[in-house]
Parts: C-alpha cells; sequence; structure tokens
C-alpha cells in the first residue's frame, strides 16, 4: 500500500489504518451510486428510481390525475409492526437450499432456484407480498398471494426476479408482486435510510381509480378508468410546500417526495406509501405525514428520462442540480494504468467527484472525491457507501480500494477561474478488466450535489500481477515463509500480517529492489522504522514481529521474484491473521492489495 522512491526513506501517511469517519458532509448522495442494503446496490444509481425528479416539469394532466386520486391525505402503510408493511427476508443465497414454489400464473412469472427460508415472513393482508434478497449475489425475489404449505412448499400467484446490478424492467404486460410489475423493495422506506437523514430513492405508493395504461418503468395495469392516472405515474411533493413542522422521521420521507417523488405502482387507498416495518421505526412520528394533503402533490412528467421501454437507465442521471461543465483527458482509451486530468467549472463548487465502473453505480467501483476546502483527496469503499482513505494532493502515501489505486505524488490540483482541475495516475487492479464509464459530478458550497455526467470511456487492462505465498497456512512461530511475486513491472514488494488489511498493529514488511533494502514498518504503519541488508546482517524488531537479515533471500528469475524469510511473532501477536501481499511498479505506482494466505503465530 506504501511507496516511495528509492533516493529517500519510506515515509507514509497511515492510508491503511482504519475507515476514515467522516459525515455526509463529504460524500454525495452516497457518492452518488444507488442506495444499497448489506453490499449489494438495489439497482445502479442511473435507474429511474433512482433518479431525482425535482426539477422535471409538471405534467400536463396533473390536475386531473389529482382529482381523480382525490384529496388524501397523505399516509405511511407501515411502521413498527409488519400489518400494512413489506417486510424484508434477507439470506445468502449460496446457503440456502432451493425452495419448491408452486406458480398460479406461470406465464407471467420467473423461473428458479428461488432461495427462500423456511421461517419467511409474510406480508400482512390479503396480497401476502413476499420479498426475499440474496445478498450473496444480490438477486431479488418478490411474490404476490403467498401461502406456504404444509409439506414446507410455497405456493404464490406470482414470482419476479430482479438483478439488482442492472436496469432492466420486466416485459411489457407482465405484472409483478405489484399491479406495475415494478420491483418493490427499491421503492420501499427503510429505516437505515431514514436513520441516515436522507431517502434516496422514489418511495411506492397506491392510488384508486388507477389509469387503464401504464406508462414507463411500469410494464402492466389493473383498472378500466381511462381519465385515471396510469400505473407507473410519478408524483412528487411541491416544493412551496412546508415541511418544515413534521416530525424527524416523517421529514425525512417528506423531502424525498420533493426530490424524488413517489410512483404509483398498485390499486389501494390513495396516496398511501410503502415501506419496510421495522421496530425502530416510530408510529406516531410516521402518523405526521398524514398532514399532508393529496393536493400538495403534482404529477412529473419523466419520459424525458426514458431510453428504452425495456430498460431502467436514465438518459440524465440525478436530475435535480444546476448546469456544470465536466470533461477529462484522454476521454477515452486503454490500459492498466490512467493518468488523467479531469476539469469542472462551476462558479459554485467545493466537491469534485469521479468514478468509473460499468455502470453509474459505487458499488465495486474506482470512485475518487477531491474536497477542495481542505485539500483531500479520498477513495471510497467498495461498496460505495463511505470514504475509506484520504490523502494530501502531491503528499505521501496512496489510496487504494479493491478496483485501482492512486499514489498522492501523482496527483495535482490547478484553478483557473472558475475551473478546478484534477490530475492524477490511476493504477487498476487485474479483476477490474473490462469496459468502464467515466462519470463526473461536484457538490456546491452547501454540499448539495448536482447532476451526473458522463465524460469518457476507458477499457482497463488486465495486468499480470500474482502472488503466492508458501506455507499458505499453518501456525507457529518462528516460520520461514517463501513469497513468490510475478510481475513484469515491479520495483517494491510487500507483505503483511494481520488479523484485518490495515497497517496499525502489523507485522508488515517491504522489499526494495532497486536499493536493494529489506524494511519493517513502525507499530502505526505509518512508516518504516529500520532497514536491513537481505543476508547481511542486523535484524528488524517490531512490537508484533522480528526478522533476522541472515534469514533472508532474494531471488530473482523472468517476471518472479522469490523472497524466503523467517519471522519470529511476538506472543501478544497470536491468534488467526491474513497475509496480505502488494506490488509497486517501476513508476512506483501500488498495485491492488491481496489477500494470499493465512497463519496462526
Amino acid at each position: 500500500m506504501f511507496f516511495a522512491t528509492p533516493k529517500r526513506p519510506f515515509l507514509f501517511n497511515g492510508s491503511l489504518v482504519s475507515v476514515i469517519g467522516l459525515s455526509a458532509l463529504f460524500v454525495v448522495n452516497a457518492q452518488g451510486a444507488s442506495p444499497s442494503i448489506d453490499g449489494c446496490p438495489v439497482f445502479p444509481a442511473d435507474h429511474v428510481f433512482n433518479t431525482r425528479i425535482d426539477n422535471l416539469p409538471v405534467h400536463p394532466n396533473s390536475g386531473a390525475y389529482l382529482a381523480e386520486l382525490g384529496p388524501g391525505p397523505a399516509h405511511p402503510d407501515w411502521g413498527q409492526d409488519v400489518p400494512g408493511g413489506f417486510p424484508l427476508n434477507i439470506v445468502n443465497g449460496n446457503s440456502v437450499a432451493p425452495a419448491t414454489v408452486h406458480i398460479n400464473w406461470p406465464f407471467t412469472s420467473d423461473t428458479g432456484p428461488f432461495p427462500i427460508p423456511s421461517i419467511a415472513v409474510i406480508g400482512a393482508g390479503s396480497d401476502a407480498h413476499l420479498i426475499v434478497l440474496d445478498v450473496d449475489n444480490c438477486v431479488l425475489y418478490e411474490a404476490f398471494d403467498t401461502n406456504k404449505n404444509g409439506d414446507g412448499s410455497w405456493t404464490v400467484d406470482a414470482i419476479s426476479k430482479f438483478d439488482l446490478r442492472s436496469d432492466a424492467l420486466k416485459p411489457a404486460d407482465w405484472s409483478s408482486s405489484n399491479a406495475a410489475g415494478t420491483a418493490q423493495l427499491p421503492l420501499l422506506v427503510r429505516y437505515d435510510e431514514v436513520a441516515a437523514g436522507q431517502i434516496n430513492h422514489a418511495i411506492s405508493m397506491t392510488g384508486t381509480p388507477t389509469g387503464a395504461s401504464y406508462v414507463w418503468p411500469a410494464s402492466h395495469f389493473a383498472s378500466s378508468t381511462n381519465a385515471a392516472p396510469p400505473m407507473g405515474t410519478r408524483f412528487r411533493l411541491k416544493a412551496s410546500y412546508d415541511i418544515s413542522g413534521l416530525t424527524p422521521q416523517a421529514k425525512v420521507v417528506a423531502q424525498a417526495l420533493k426530490l424524488y417523488g413517489a410512483i404509483l405502482t398498485d390499486n389501494g387507498a390513495s396516496w398511501h406509501l410503502q415501506g419496510v416495518p421495522d421496530s425502530r421505526f416510530s408510529d406516531a412520528d410516521l402518523h405526521s405525514l398524514t398532514q399532508i394533503p393529496g393536493s400538495a402533490f403534482e404529477a412529473v412528467d419523466e419520459s424525458s428520462l426514458e431510453i428504452s421501454p425495456t430498460s431502467g437507465q436514465v438518459a440524465s442521471p440525478n436530475s435535480g442540480g444546476g448546469g456544470p461543465s465536466m470533461a477529462i483527458m484522454p476521454a477515452s482509451g486503454s490500459g492498466s494504468t490512467l493518468t488523467f486530468t479531469a476539469s469542472f467549472t462551476t462558479s459554485d463548487q467545493a466537491q469534485q467527484h469521479l468514478l468509473i465502473n460499468g455502470s453509474l453505480t459505487g458499488y465495486g467501483a474506482c470512485y475518487l472525491i477531491y474536497d477542495d476546502p481542505t485539500n483531500t483527496l479520498y477513495i471510497a469503499n467498495d461498496q460505495g457507501n463511505a470514504v475509506a482513505q484520504a490523502v494530501t494532493p502531491g503528499g505521501l502515501g496512496t489510496l487504494s480500494s479493491s478496483q485501482c489505486s492512486v499514489p498522492a505524488s501523482s496527483v495535482s490540483i490547478s484553478r483557473s477561474a472558475s475551473t478546478v482541475s484534477v490530475t492524477a495516475t490511476i493504477a487498476f487492479a487485474a479483476s477490474f478488466a473490462g469496459s468502464k464509464n467515466v462519470y463526473a459530478n461536484i457538490a456546491n458550497t452547501s454540499y448539495v450535489e448536482g447532476n451526473w455526467q458522463q465524460i469518457g470511456t476507458w477499457a482497463a487492462a488486465s495486468v499480470d500481477n500474482s502472488v503466492t505465498v508458501t506455507p499458505s497456512s499453518g501456525k507457529g512461530t518462528p516460520q520461514t515463509f517463501t513469497f513468490n511475486y510475478l510481475s513484469s513491472n515491479q520495483v517494491q514488494e510487500h507483505m503483511l500480517f494481520n488479523s484485518s488489511l490495515t497497517g496499525f498493529g502489523a507485522c508488515y514488511f517491504i522489499y526494495d529492489r532497486p536499493s536493494n533494502n529489506f524494511y519493517i514498518a513502525n507499530d502505526q504503519g505509518t512508516a518504516v522504522s529500520q532497514a536491513v541488508t537481505p543476508g547481511g546482517t542486523g535484524t528488524l524488531i517490531g512490537g508484533q514481529c522480528s526478522l533476522p537479515a541472515s534469514a533472508i533471500s532474494v531471488t530473482a528469475s523472468g517476471n518472479s521474484v522469490f523472497i524466503t524469510v523467517t519471522i519470529s511473532f511476538a506472543p501478544t501477536f497470536n491468534g488467526p491473521k491474513n497475509v496480505y501481499a502488494n506490488f509497486v511498479n517501476n513508476s512506483y505506482v501500488e498495485g491492488s492489495w491481496q489477500q494470499i494466505a493465512t497463519w496462526t503465530p
């Protein structure tokens, strides 16, 4: 993770040390990514459900639609208990045996297998909704009119499957667990969102009567009333409606209704909103939503967002900000490293965001954030829901995720009038190979996000870095290990023993080939503390381990570097440990950390 030129001592900034606890001030809309549950995106961020509609035009039939749905008021159909809500069952799909499911409407249902747990909780009422989220594969299963049979099998009217990493919609005229044919979970209010103070998606609502038609992103209707709003119609709470008097949980929901709106997904009482029941909700607090009359809403024309009737992907993600200019040079290319200059032009900006991924989601992305007021560059974690590490541009240390790494020394910031330019070099991990889009966004000085824009493409090339160690598991001390680092372009090899990937309290060694020096990091993982020559005299000693120079040998063969060491672990450094390894290339740009073994001292 750490590197420096061989001409001077290693000095590190501790960027391997635990995740930085920053407030939401430093992140844009969970970093512009889609909402997530247990590491799974709840559809990509460019999905229409996750797109702000506060700046879209009012639908020309808005007045007629409101008249059909009636005066309201709004009402939360969920709370502390299951009745009225949609309970969520989370499973590890790779460990759950497929259930036997009898389907009454197979022609508009998806095929199995279905990882439904035997103790699954079903929603109350005649609809008997079942929602199962497989977090191993990020696949959502939703069923309607669900019943568990005496033999442990299930009977449903219909069951749908949604890949939460995809924008794909149901086929035309297919229903789902709701009448609109949409996924339900991505439109439900969840406690974790309300507690965080921000819901970044539209909310499901019911209405009566509904129209004898549907509009994108819906695929089905269930009515014969032509004048009523079609299934899929999007409504929002008017910007002028004062929500300051609402109670805290209700206010978060109301703000989401202003920014993301509500989508008509089923027949039922008008203006009734839907969520996941949770004992941490306050029913009295949520009841404050009943102060909002139906007349406080307006229908939205979101037709300009549609790219394809079979996809929820939007033409202009996360509308709702100004119109800044963003660009990157080069705008396209390929390779395992990318040296770029991204420019952000607007009169009011405090934060610049750059996200590289196959689609607009922070999950599994290479995602960088520059905070201008603090002159700090951050990298988001692999889930895209928090920043993980920070460096000062032009300084020491390296930002690293499972997708990419950026040495601080390669980063520079320049300003000209209202333009901020960020230059940096990104090294992509081997696992991040393939075609990627480059997205950008800006947060203003109030840390309000703007529009995400796609500003480039890049084909991230696979690199040949691999590391193995013998033995790869076991226990005892002292122990002799032989590491094999294979790469066509390496000058530095890193090995780290700890219970998690942090330099703090680790047994951490670094070999620098140009200087033929073997280093040990200090107990904080922020700097090297000693150096020896392999095969020479002296001993590297840290709080967790020690390594005599005489027990170190280094040999090279082709693109392989073999490092043999005999490590004595301190008595206090006991318990199971992971063995991590990394490379630094001849430009002193690091790769990605790999866990290659386990060991118990």
